[in-house]
């Protein structure tokens, strides 16, 4: 059996290192506490963006392939609409509880 070169957790521990590494830029930036507590109110703010425009787009696409299964007469599409109603009624309270609507 052949040794690898980095074991899992090393490789693991590489990509943590990394991704810290790209996030410390935005406090050595900051000159002063409120320029980085302003830095960090737009970051989140615009990563919420993101991702409630993101889980947006795949409930429209799940709306779609609902629509696609009705009319395709698919046995299945009743469960289809069962779940992506409980999937909308989630994202929904998601929305408005942690995304901040």
């Amino acid at each position: 059996m052949k040794k690898q070169f980095l074991s899992t957790w090393q490789m693991a521990l590489g990509v943590v290192v990394v991704f810290t590494l790209m996030s410390v830029p935005v406090e050595v930036w900051a000159q002063s506490l409120q320029e980085l507590d302003n830095q960090v109110k737009t970051q989140g703010t615009s990563a919420k963006s993101i991702i409630r425009t993101s889980i947006d787009i795949i409930m429209g696409i799940g709306l779609l392939l609902v629509i696609w299964a009705y009319v395709n007469k698919r046995q299945d599409a009743k469960e289809w609409l069962i779940y992506y109603l409980i999937g909308a009624l989630i994202y929904s309270v998601f929305r408005q509880t942690v995304l901040g609507a």
